[in-house]
């Protein structure tokens, strides 16, 4: 995961929405909506909603819950493509999200096996994730039940014994999940939310094509996009957003910024923002560790057993 990388991206497509609302945008006031109601209530018209899925953020893992347990979700809502599990275990996965027993030796291998060397997945908002889609599926008739499509590439780590291994498979990380919204939602008139990061979400990327670039031109549809202040600022709409509720989103029609996103979602002060960290009995788990130094290693992080140890550090 480029952290640098991306955040230099969006910061570029942020300044290319503030230079063309100098050069004669008009300025527009935007006002705060419902965050949940305004989200369901795109799928009316929108059969693939984007939500930007901001990696570690817990407040950003608590709001997705509160839109998943809404009850008016599963009316409008089939089906959850998700950034941080491995396609290879799709049929585990949905044993597990159908309320069947799955080992948790082997349930972690959807979000700890992508194609992300690094600990990013491993925080536990993401087990969280899995495991209160479960439970929000034993209350539902079978027919509203929803299903989790893992977005990452089909990818298996007992394959790759070198450096060289890595870097000659190609991962295709945003054709995969597209192809998958084609197959598992599109063609069979379902509906989805899609939660990735940012990068992945742009309407127009600076990296060539994206997951929503290329499900638009794959699927013939229009997404609907939803970016999370700041990483789209809502300085774009001229929004001051410190007497909004939490949270709370503003569209961006008719603004600079609506080529590239459809609404900013507000989820508190950057002060507010908590961090998800490893879990103290994952990182006194020393087959975990050996595990993930070694795949960091291999994807070129020459510190890899200093990172891990410094992640280890901050574990709760």
């Amino acid at each position: 995961m480029n952290v640098l990388f991306g955040a230099s991206a969006v910061a570029l497509v942020l300044l290319s929405a503030n230079t063309a609302e100098r050069e004669g945008g008009q300025a527009r006031g935007a006002a705060p909506l419902d965050a949940i109601t305004t989200i369901l209530d795109a799928f009316r018209t929108h059969s693939v909603v984007g939500l930007e899925e901001e990696h570690d953020d817990e407040g950003s893992h608590a709001f997705r819950l509160s839109l998943l347990r809404d009850p008016r979700f599963p009316i409008v809502v089939n089906d959850i493509l998700v950034e941080f599990g491995n396609s290879l275990y799709q049929d585990l996965l949905d044993r597990f999200i159908g309320g069947e027993p799955v080992a948790d030796e082997n349930l972690k291998k959807v979000w700890q096996n992508t194609t992300t060397a690094g600990t990013v997945w491993d925080r536990p908002i993401y087990e969280d994730f899995y495991r209160s889609v479960r439970a929000i599926n034993a209350t539902l008739p079978p027919e509203r039940r929803l299903r989790v499509l893992l977005g990452d590439p089909p990818f298996d780590w007992d394959a790759v014994r070198t450096a060289d291994d890595l870097r000659n498979r190609a991962f295709g990380r945003s054709k995969h999940p597209a192809d998958i919204l084609v197959k598992e939602v599109l063609a069979k008139r379902r509906r989805a939310l899609v939660l990735y990061g940012a990068l992945h979400l742009w309407k127009q990327s600076l990296q060539g094509p994206n997951l929503i670039e290329h499900v638009e031109k794959d699927g013939g549809i229009k997404a609907f996009v939803v970016l999370t202040h700041p990483h789209a600022s809502l300085d774009v709409l001229h929004a001051d957003p410190a007497s909004w509720p939490v949270p709370s989103i503003a569209l961006t029609r008719g603004s600079n910024v609506e080529n590239q996103v459809d609404a900013i979602l507000y989820l508190g002060p950057l002060s507010a923002k908590s961090e998800s960290h490893l879990s103290a009995a994952l990182c006194s788990d020393a087959a975990y560790r050996e595990m993930r130094t070694r795949r960091m290693a291999l994807a070129g992080n020459a510190t890899a057993a200093e990172q891990l140890a410094d992640e280890c550090a901050g574990a709760r």
